[in-house]
């Protein structure tokens, strides 16, 4: 004769019993394995963002150098352009002088950036894109990216050496003159092993500012930026980058001989 179930509902066999619960050490073991690996994975996350930050920022920079090599080849006879370091609000009808990036846009199969219609503020605001903008871009002091106020992320180091030189060597603007000089220069510092970034990110100017791709292992090297020669684009070396003084006055020395001063 088969017994009856004594508690309907209820496998045959289980009497009721209720399966035991965790136990406090148990539980404070599974938190404690949970934030052990929140602690491996985050990180381990963050640094994968970054790289493929970098990566893309690399990449821009490439597509700008093919964008260069096209304005040396057929536009220029391979002196560099005479330009500012930044534009103003119109890349059509500014009042400034022409910028690199004006120069470039009929050069880059890219939207070019343009002003922002209605922007906040009292300055000019860009609406822009990749190749234009570094995915690291952080701005100042982490407020808006650079490229938000200038167009793009990236610095031609050249603009800034070129009034040096007419400043120390140039009693007259010779602004052809000036280009070839650094041209030159570039091509002397090349063959020894030494050849000054073309491009590099906006953010190497003010060496207060957090790099915007960490782990370059030296000061101020979190850039990246883009070498005329060959159009190769890799992180910014110590000895290379604008806060180097030496290299900095090296360059300036060199370019003051090129002049013929």
């Amino acid at each position: 004769m088969a017994c009856a179930n004594p508690q309907p509902g209820r496998p045959p066999g289980t009497d009721g019993a209720r399966r035991p619960a965790f136990t406090l050490l148990e539980l404070l073991v599974v938190i404690a394995i949970i934030s052990l690996l929140i602690g491996i994975i985050i990180p381990s996350l963050e640094k994968a963002r970054s790289a493929a930050r970098s990566t893309a920022c690399l990449s821009n920079l490439r597509s700008i150098g093919q964008g260069v090599r096209l304005y040396l080849d057929n536009a220029s006879r391979g002196v560099f352009p005479y330009v500012v370091a930044t534009q103003d609000g119109d890349l059509t009808q500014g009042d400034n002088d022409v910028s690199l990036l004006e120069v470039l846009v009929d050069y880059i199969d890219a939207p070019a950036p343009r002003p922002e219609p209605d922007a906040p503020g009292t300055g000019p605001r860009f609406l822009s894109d990749a190749p234009w903008t570094c995915p690291g871009d952080r701005g100042y002091s982490q407020g808006e990216p650079l490229w938000r106020e200038f167009g793009w992320s990236y610095f031609f180091p050249p603009s800034l050496t070129y009034a040096i030189a007419e400043t120390l060597f140039l009693p007259e603007p010779d602004p052809r003159r000036n280009a070839a000089a650094h041209t030159l220069v570039y091509e002397q510092f090349t063959e020894a092993g030494r050849e000054p970034p073309f491009l590099l990110d906006l953010g190497v100017v003010d060496e207060n500012e957090p790099d915007w791709h960490p782990g370059g292992g030296g000061p101020n090297t979190g850039y990246n930026v883009m070498y005329i020669s060959d159009g190769r684009a890799e992180r910014l070396e110590p000895t290379q980058a604008l806060t180097d003084t030496e290299f900095g006055e090296a360059f300036i020395t060199a370019v003051g001989k090129a002049l013929g001063r």
